[in-house]
């Protein structure tokens, strides 16, 4: 995208700070953050410290149809500052989804794949 100031107005993960969402997720053990990204490839990218949940997430999304990278891309999300890590347990996940899947909108799909590798809410 020429001509547009989208890299002057993106803020990255590890530096948002906002007092309300950080309050909100102190009293999350697990924190899922969603994102999305320009460019080909994959419908999905994975990042956060909490490898096990990327991996459930990885395999939930896959049976929707989803294809997802964990691992080499360039939105990894292993800053301990990164909002996904910022929760009780300090290790959380990100999804990074593509414009073409934000496009399509199936919303309920991915948020169903997401809360079902999620513990129960108490």
């Amino acid at each position: 995208m020429t001509g547009d100031n989208f890299d002057c107005l993106h803020l990255a993960s590890h530096r948002f700070d906002e007092p309300r969402a950080l309050d909100l997720i102190s009293s999350c053990d697990i924190v899922v953050s969603v994102h999305g990204y320009a460019g080909p490839g994959p419908d999905v990218l994975l990042g956060g410290l909490n490898e096990r949940l990327k991996r459930e997430l990885a395999q939930a999304l896959t049976k929707i149809g989803l294809s997802c990278v964990t691992d080499g891309h360039r939105f990894p999300g292993k800053d301990p500052r990164n909002i996904c890590n910022r929760g009780r347990s300090g290790e959380g996940a990100q999804l990074e989804l593509s414009e073409e899947l934000r496009r399509r909108g199936d919303w309920v799909g991915l948020a169903r794949a997401v809360r079902s590798v999620l513990p129960p809410i108490s």
